[in-house]
Order: C-alpha cells, then structure tokens, then sequence
C-alpha cells in the first residue's frame, strides 16, 4: 500500500511561493502541485490499474485543444509509460514523472521557463527554477536534492519535449486515411 501524500499547509505553500520568487503562482498552482505530489505517490500500484491511467490519459490527449491541455496530458501518458516499462527496471519512474509534473505547474502556473544557470566557473546550479523545486523536495517530501540532479531532470525534459515535438509534427503532416 503507497504512503499517503502529505498536505501541503499554508506555511509550506508560502515557502514555496518565497523560493520561486520572482515567479508567482497562479491560482491553480497550489491544486496542480497537489495534484502532482497525490500522483506520485500513488504511482506504486497494481500494473493493471496503471494501464488503465495510461490508456484514460491517451484518450484525453485525442480530445484535447489547448497546448497546455495536451502537454498536460501526454505528460500523463508518458508518465504511465514510463511507469509500465520501468516497473521493474533499476530507474525511478515515480521519481521522473514527479519532475516532469513539477516542471508544468512552473511552466503553466508560475510562468516560469525550465532555464538552470550553471556558474561558468564552477559551483551548482541555481535559479528560480531551482529554488521551486529544492522547496517541494524540502518542504513537501521532507527530502534534500542536489542542484545538479535538477540540472539533469530539467536536460532529460528538454529532450522529451523535443521528441514530443517532433512527434506532434509527424502526426499533423500525414494525411488522414
């Protein structure tokens, strides 16, 4: 059985808020990041119930308009993906599914850019980007996170969008049967 998500309280929330600065949040940022936490910790679940998820989401992705309601749900779909092929692997599915949701309430809901300043001369990352997720990892998860991980999520995002795009634009230039 998965723990429970933990509640994200006003005090956690406005220390979320506090490091994302200069970005501020829209009003659905707090549920979408809710929404993200509750997801990742029900990732372990029976298989059958995952392919489920996957195939709910794909559906949802068809009927989408929105740019933001398609990546939202492809995210899902490669999430579940992941997931389902993963299960068994030496990766952490959950782990990466966390950081791409993560990465849409700070693109869609805060505004921000999925940008990480790496010092020319050495040192760790930083940035909005950073500070926004080192806070959920600390003040949600109750766990620390190097910058640098952060770096390689946010390198692992930028390809999967770029597939992702390169993909759509496939779909969009073959004609229909």
């Amino acid at each position: 059985m998965a723990k429970r998500p933990p509640i994200i309280s006003d005090t956690t929330w406005q220390a979320i808020k506090a490091a994302a600065a200069p970005f501020k949040p829209d009003k659905k940022a707090r549920s979408e990041l809710r929404k993200c936490i509750k997801d990742y910790f029900g990732m372990q679940r029976d298989p059958a119930q995952m392919k489920r998820a996957r195939d709910l989401w794909r559906r949802r992705a068809k009927e989408q308009v929105s740019d933001a309601a398609i990546s939202y749900a492809e995210r899902q779909v490669t999430g579940w993906d992941r997931i389902l092929r993963e299960y068994r692997g030496h990766g952490d599915p959950a782990r990466e599914y966390l950081f791409g949701c993560l990465f849409d309430v700070w693109r869609w809901h805060f505004g921000g850019t999925l940008t990480v300043t790496k010092p020319p001369l050495g040192g760790p990352p930083s940035g909005p980007l950073v500070n926004f997720i080192t806070a959920v990892f600390k003040h949600v998860l109750g766990e620390d996170i190097s910058p640098d991980t952060i770096l390689e999520a946010v390198r692992r995002e930028k390809r999967r969008a770029t597939f992702i795009k390169r993909k759509r634009k496939r779909r969009k230039s073959k004609p229909p049967l």
